[in-house]
């Protein structure tokens, strides 16, 4: 993980927003939605292959349990992605998409130990890759861009303050390619 990602993620959980948030959720991502493409810089034909991709979430509290119908989030979430060459040829570039996201969700439906929301939000997303030349000051934060995005949760209370978390998420439009605008099912816990 760079080291920018983990200024990112250090940032959230120390903020005064998490000292009066209700929830912290990590969660790791099942899927990390690709273009198999041709390359952006020729014809030769690549492959992406996912890497450990996963997010980190500050969530406002009195929710799950709770009296309150909408609930806000602040997050830091990494996509990551290897492009391989099909033809054999040595080529690996990983990329990394980077965002910081904000969202509100709505409980839909609720029972004593379940719960389901939908929502949406929007992030500030830094696309960069391993193997770039950089020589200009702040290269390394990547290209940025904005992204809009769709959330769903379902979320299982197994203690009274401990939940796993099946999520889905997925950008309305792509930021930026090797990476493809597609659901995203990731999976995690909920801790009060």
């Amino acid at each position: 993980m760079k080291i920018t990602t983990t200024i990112l993620l250090a940032a959230l959980a120390m903020s005064p927003a998490a000292a009066r948030a209700g929830m912290l959720e990590l969660a790791a991502d099942v899927n990390t939605p690709s273009r198999v493409t041709h390359s952006f810089y020729s014809d030769t034909e690549y492959a992406a292959h996912a890497r450990l991709s996963m997010r980190l979430a500050i969530l406002s509290r009195n929710f799950r349990d709770g009296e309150a119908t909408w609930r806000w989030g602040l997050g830091v979430g990494v996509q990551r992605l290897t492009l391989k060459d099909k033809a054999g040829y040595v080529f690996d570039r990983d990329y990394r998409a980077t965002s910081l996201e904000a969202s509100f969700d709505r409980k839909v439906w609720r029972s004593s130990d379940f719960c389901l929301t939908v929502g949406a939000g929007g992030s500030l997303v830094f696309m960069t890759r391993n193997n770039s030349s950089c020589s200009e000051p702040f290269c390394s934060l990547g290209d940025g861009s904005w992204a809009a995005f769709v959330i769903s949760r379902a979320e299982f209370a197994v203690s009274g303050r401990v939940a796993l978390v099946a999520g889905l998420r997925s950008w309305l439009w792509s930021p930026e390619a090797p990476f493809k605008a597609a659901p995203v099912l990731s999976l995690g816990i909920q801790v009060d």
